[in-house]
């Protein structure tokens, strides 16, 4: 059954289509959508191609991993603090804050002006009709001294309390609003003040935890290129044990032809052409006797083995066991020893063309 039309490719789980899954959709049944199924086989393309493009580039990176780690200690070395991504929109942002409550505080100050401004001017609305009223009333008195016995001394001495009274209000009510209005700055001033500081904090730890990550990156890498390089080097010293021990295989097992092709001739050599050998033979131990091998070693002398000899990577010779030398190696007389074990762990009773040091006196 074809999945539904602009289902999401992954996951397959919830109902989506895959790339995975593209030859069993196609052979579901032939009456599957066939634009459906050429998505899937495009989707499954696509991931191929994905996957090739990955692999080919980890396998330049294997090639090129020293030149990966020269380029990254260049960096490293050349390293120069930056700013972080995405630290200028945030500090646009915060600029953005600042702006508005600066023009909060601008207009604010205007408010405030325009309303200091208006209460100038109602002052002096009120101290012209005080003054005004004041004239009225010198000039009633005045004029009706006489006639107005109503209003006594105390009446007046009453409506003085209660002007002063009025007046002190008015006055305490002008230092409250200036003490709101000095409050409100300090405040704006100490918000202003902790907006910056925590800024500041954010940039600074921002900062260290990129510088962090940064380098634990680098360290990683660096780890993953020691890796890589370890394992490329034991992997070529494998290489150059295995291609030793089947050097010393073959030439085992050319001695060991060699041998065997003497002992069939031997078998058809007269008693005069065999004596004839055998003292061409002594005279040969003898002068190789007198000559130093590789290592310095002579013929005749007793040797034992000083590691673990193998053949293609199967033990041959165990350490400590004891041996002679019998003359210079056939196949590199001047660099090998050709030694005669007591014992050989393979079952073997040919001689065996040792370097140096594979083996010491004793």
């Amino acid at each position: 059954m074809a999945a539904p039309e602009g289902a999401p490719l992954h996951p397959p789980a919830m109902g989506g289509k895959t790339a995975w899954g593209v030859s069993a959709t196609i052979a579901s049944g032939t009456a599957d959508d066939p634009e459906e199924l050429a998505k899937m086989k495009k989707a499954q393309g696509d991931f191929d191609q994905r996957t090739a493009d990955r692999l080919t580039r980890l396998a330049d990176m294997d090639r090129n991993a020293s030149t990966l780690l020269e380029g990254r200690q260049e960096r490293k070395s050349g390293f120069q603090m930056g700013v972080i991504k995405g630290a200028d929109e945030h500090r646009k942002r915060q600029e953005g804050i600042l702006l508005k409550m600066q023009e909060a505080k601008v207009k604010k100050e205007e408010e405030l002006k325009a309303k200091k401004k208006l209460k100038k001017q109602q002052e002096k609305k009120d101290k012209k009709k005080e003054k005004k009223r004041k004239k009225t009333s010198s000039d009633e008195d005045s004029s009706d001294s006489a006639s107005s016995e109503k209003k006594t001394k105390k009446e007046v001495k009453e409506e003085q309390k209660k002007a002063a009274e009025e007046e002190a209000m008015r006055k305490l009510q002008e230092l409250e609003a200036k003490r709101q209005a000095e409050t409100g700055k300090q405040k704006e001033k100490e918000a202003k003040k902790k907006a910056k500081e925590e800024l500041a904090v954010w940039k600074a730890e921002k900062e260290k935890k990129q510088v962090e990550e940064d380098f634990k990156r680098q360290g990683d890498a660096q780890k993953r290129l020691e890796e890589a390089s370890d394992k490329r080097k034991q992997e070529a010293k494998k290489k150059e044990a295995d291609a030793a021990a089947k050097k010393a295989a073959e030439e085992q097992e050319a001695q060991k032809k060699k041998e065997e092709l003497a002992k069939r001739k031997d078998l058809f050599d007269t008693s005069s052409t065999k004596k004839k050998k055998e003292d061409d033979a002594s005279k040969k131990a003898k002068t190789a006797s007198k000559t130093q091998l590789a290592g310095g070693y002579k013929v005749r002398d007793h040797v034992r083995a000083t590691q673990d000899i193998t053949i293609r990577g199967n033990l041959v010779v165990m350490k400590d066991t004891s041996g002679t030398v019998v003359g210079p190696a056939e196949s590199d007389p001047t660099m090998r020893v050709a030694v005669d074990f007591v014992k050989r762990q393979d079952g073997g009773v040919a001689v065996l063309n040792c370097v140096p040091r594979e083996i010491k006196r004793g």
